[in-house]
């Protein structure tokens, strides 16, 4: 098969041409994909009645702005292709958890203090993550009682209700909470991995002797993300579901939403043309909202490479694969008015020439199989795309150096944008030679309307190197320039799942610095009755207008330090 269905992204293209046996050695490939039932969950933006056309093998699940999941089997995608109602069908992309002093170097101290003493009171946070240790004592309010209003656990199974209008999981309320912090056994949602308890402890951790948060009396809502057994991702699905469930419970509510997301993946141009990146920018204007995402900690991975120079030289892209890896995919774009030619060369030196063509195509050398899609611009893309998925014939791919030939047929920029996926299933090490930082932010942090958080230690007041980072120059390729704001993200103090406290780092863990501020800033305006239109982007540019600028950087606005480190306290001056 190598023609390709313009409504149909081309990752699933692939991944539903492969046996599942082929599929399932690629966990991230096969995000989406149900071994068992043999089936796909699918994001479809669509216009029109969809529910009309759900059956025994179609199910629907309708989210907002034309945008929907739909569980089906490997066929039905052409079904639902044949629908005039159907724009454009999504593969859902694999997206990975991103790896505290902090509160005094954001200047958040003083508007906790008179004459503003603000707690975040009134303000709904969501926290959409690997879910909250709900027992901890930081959660409750001083009765005891939990400050949780509503928990979606997307894992659970068995008895209970998902949410409404959705098909996955269970939700607990706050009695139910209570019922089980009072000693019954309903809610058994857990923290497996702490992060999600690490990152609201920052947000909205409650105030003790030795510890507080951000915003210590805002209200939460907690999403645990599904995540399958074995796998270190959650799926774009799932985090297009918890936004729309959020908003739902803000509405519910009648509160002002925060949402955290400290999520990301490198799957896709960067360029806020996946569905996700569009459904995020569309949920960012519902009600009185702010999205708050972290910019990912891809800075300096070496896993994006970028073609320079002039539009005819052709390139040769050295990477360096390490020993025990299991394979690694290689995602290239360019602008869809451009044509190049692309030849993957081994550490053996075989060379595995890609055809000129829009389609599937099989490359087989000593040691790995290649498989290959690729598709010129689409209705919902202006860039060209080429994916690989090298997988070895036994364990291991090849170790050593390896080679990626560009030859350019129809070039006006000459720029290519390489990325390397596979962030947990490949090693780490595995890398560009040359690799470069710039347009390193994960999506969706890339979303437009989402406020994108970098990371900074407040040690030395100096820029984390991980910290994904936009496009420098802000080129014509690129826009708007990311990420719009620093904070605190290298060895910051957090509450540790199952008691206790500890020390983390990563972007994931600077997003909560600007979702509570947020919370804070809601509480004063919003609550308090100072401004009642202080959320989206207006707090985004508040946020901007108050940053701290360090002396000596470059230029500000920039691609790796945004507006410059948040400071709440001068967020208040300009108010």
């Amino acid at each position: 098969m190598n023609g390709l269905s313009e409504k149909a992204d081309i990752t699933f293209t692939l991944a539903n041409s492969l046996p599942a046996e082929e599929l399932m050695r690629v966990p991230e490939l096969a995000a989406g994909y149900d071994e068992e039932r043999d089936t796909w969950e699918l994001i479809v933006k669509y216009q029109g009645d969809l529910k009309a056309y759900e059956s025994n093998s179609i199910q629907i699940e309708e989210l907002i702005f034309g945008y929907a999941i739909v569980t089906t089997d490997r066929d039905g995608w052409i079904f639902l292709s044949g629908l005039r109602e159907v724009e454009y069908i999504e593969k859902p992309r694999p997206i990975f958890s991103q790896a505290i002093l902090g509160q005094e170097s954001s200047c958040i101290t003083p508007v906790k203090k008179e004459p503003y003493r603000l707690t975040g009171r009134g303000v709904l946070a969501a926290v959409i993550d690997s879910s909250v240790d709900f027992e901890n004592v930081h959660f409750r309010k001083e009765d005891k009682t939990t400050r949780i209003l509503a928990l979606w656990d997307q894992n659970a199974e068995g008895e209970g209700r998902p949410p409404e209008g959705f098909a996955i999981g269970r939700e607990y309320n706050a009695v139910q909470i209570n019922e089980t912090l009072d000693g019954a056994r309903i809610v058994t949602t857990q923290d497996v991995s702490g992060h999600g308890t690490a990152v609201a402890g920052i947000l909205a951790g409650g105030k003790t002797d030795v510890f507080e948060g951000v915003a210590t009396e805002c209200s939460l809502l907690v999403v645990k993300l599904r995540q399958n057994v074995g796998e270190p991702f959650t799926q774009s699905a799932d985090i297009m579901r918890a936004v729309a469930y959020c908003l739902k419970k803000a509405k519910e509510f009648g509160m002002p939403l925060v949402i955290n997301l400290s999520y990301g993946t490198v799957w896709g141009s960067h360029r806020g043309d996946s569905l996700l990146e569009r459904f995020i920018n569309n949920a960012s204007e519902i009600g009185k909202t702010c999205i708050v995402v972290g910019s990912g900690n891809e800075g300096n991975s070496g896993r994006h490479y970028r073609k320079k120079g002039q539009p005819k030289d052709s390139d040769r892209v050295e990477l360096t694969v390490e020993e025990y890896d299991f394979g690694f995919g290689i995602h290239i774009f360019y602008p869809g008015a451009e044509k190049y030619r692309f030849s993957l060369i081994t550490p053996y030196g075989d060379e595995i020439v890609l055809p000129e063509l829009n389609g599937l195509y099989r490359g087989e050398a000593r040691g790995i199989v290649v498989e290959t899609v690729s598709s010129e611009a689409t209705p919902y893309a202006s860039f060209a795309e080429v994916y690989m998925q090298v997988v070895p014939r036994d364990l291991y791919v090849p170790a050593g150096t390896w080679y990626l030939e560009i030859i350019p047929v129809r070039s006006v920029t000459g720029e290519v944008d390489i990325y390397l996926s596979g962030t947990f299933s490949a090693n780490r090490q595995t890398r560009f030679v040359q690799p470069e930082q710039n347009l390193t932010l994960t999506i969706p942090s890339t979303a437009e309307r989402v406020i994108t958080v970098g990371a900074y230690s407040a040690y030395n007041n100096g820029y984390a190197s991980f910290s994904g980072q936009g496009e420098q120059g802000r080129s014509e390729l690129y826009s708007p320039l990311k990420p719009d704001i620093l904070a605190p993200g290298v060895e910051v103090r957090t509450i540790r799942r199952g008691g206790g406290y500890t020390n983390v780092t990563g972007t994931s863990f600077a997003a909560p610095f600007v979702s509570g501020s947020i919370a804070l800033l809601m509480e004063w305006a919003i609550i308090k009755g100072n401004d009642p239109y202080l959320y989206g982007e207006k707090m985004k540019a508040l946020l901007q207008g108050s940053a701290r600028k360090q002396t000596g950087l470059a230029k500000i606005p920039n691609a790796r330090e945004g507006w410059g480190f948040l400071c709440l306290a001068d967020a208040f001056r300009i108010l």
